[in-house]
């Protein structure tokens, strides 16, 4: 997704393309969602919206440190955060 963002920033402007980037990564959820939960497209769809304020945070912070490693380790973190819950 970073390439993603590294290409619609220039095109997009910051603001609009660190938004499209972090919907798209949402977005690219759902298909994970409905195999590995088990859970019906509307159920997905809905799921990976919530996920629209964790990835622009990973845009944010892909934007400030110009690192795929700090954003990372973020995405690892909120991943273990939500498998603990």
């Amino acid at each position: 997704v970073t390439g993603v963002q590294t290409c619609a920033l220039p095109i997009f402007g910051k603001g609009r393309g660190w938004i499209l980037t972090s919907i798209v990564m949402a977005l690219m959820h759902i298909p994970q969602r409905m195999l590995s939960m088990s859970i019906s497209p509307k159920d997905a769809v809905v799921s990976s919206a919530l996920l629209i304020p964790i990835s622009l945070m990973m845009g944010y912070i892909f934007i400030k440190t110009e690192n795929i490693a700090a954003s990372s380790i973020y995405h690892t973190f909120a991943d273990w955060v939500s498998v603990l819950m």
